[in-house]
């Protein structure tokens, strides 16, 4: 396929919902590690900062303004050495929250997106959704009312208990060929970080026996009551998790868009 095919199927209403929540993905990754190089960087310098006060010696008026500079910076680095001993348990608690953010969206954007460009989708979801039924009178090139019977969608499906949120996703996203196949270890990390997600924001982290029943079952073992601690192992699996899920999604979108086109994508 030619180049310039290539970038008309980026540009396609099937691609680039992905590819603009993906790059969202990959800068919350990029400012994660700024953070934690940069937590590290303030410990370090203030230890320095504090030693040259010291060789510099008495510079009147000067020297009061430099010690309340490096005063402020001690404070920070007390906070940053704060977060570090908890091994930085924090910044992964505003990355995981991120992270459900982009999943969460990507989904959204791709649904409504195929709401709004296939003439035939409600036929298509009420085929395929036992007992739903789109409200809107019509759906086709209105946006507005795509979103509005993608927020009744995701009503239907949080009355389906029995699933968990990758299935309730996996449930509407195949009925446009849009489903990534993701391996049972991925499926899991997003349910674990949806899980997490909710712990966080509506719990105030404080694990319960349903967060622990919910973590366990996709194998992630907690036993504690205490306040939840996401470690470098959890986090690590969480965001390979997500990135997969990128991955084949967007793989996903290309071959459809490729096959509307009359070409073809090589995995």
């Amino acid at each position: 396929m030619s180049g310039s095919k290539i970038m008309e199927m980026n540009d396609s209403w099937m691609v680039r919902p992905i590819l603009q929540t993906k790059s969202y993905l990959i800068d919350e990754l990029r400012y994660f590690l700024l953070t934690q190089r940069g937590m590290k960087a303030l410990k370090s310098f203030s230890d320095i900062f504090e030693g040259q006060v010291d060789r510099i010696g008495d510079l009147g008026e000067s020297r009061k303004h430099f010690q309340f500079f490096i005063d402020r910076f001690k404070i920070e680095a007390s906070m940053a050495d704060d977060v570090i001993n908890q091994d930085y348990s924090i910044p992964r608690q505003h990355h995981c929250i991120s992270l459900w953010t982009a999943i969460e969206t990507c989904v959204e954007e791709v649904v409504v997106s195929h709401l709004k460009n296939i003439p035939e989708a409600n036929v298509m979801l009420s085929g395929s959704l036992k007992g739903f039924t789109i409200k809107e009178a019509s759906i086709y090139n209105n946006e507005a009312n795509c979103r509005r019977s993608y927020k009744d969608i995701e009503k239907h499906l949080s009355r389906k208990n029995n699933l968990n949120i990758v299935e309730k996703y996996e449930t509407v996203l195949r009925i446009f060929n849009m489903y990534p196949e993701i391996k049972l270890e991925h499926a899991n990390g997003i349910v674990a970080l949806h899980c997490i997600r909710n712990l966080l924001l509506h719990k105030g982290g404080l694990v319960d026996d349903v967060f622990k029943r919910k973590m366990n079952k996709v194998g992630f073992k907690v036993s504690s009551n205490k306040k939840y601690v996401i470690n470098s192992e959890t986090h690590d699996i969480i965001f390979r998790s997500c990135a997969a899920f990128y991955d084949l999604i967007l793989q996903k979108a290309l071959n459809n868009a490729a096959s509307a086109m009359g070409g073809s994508i090589e995995t």
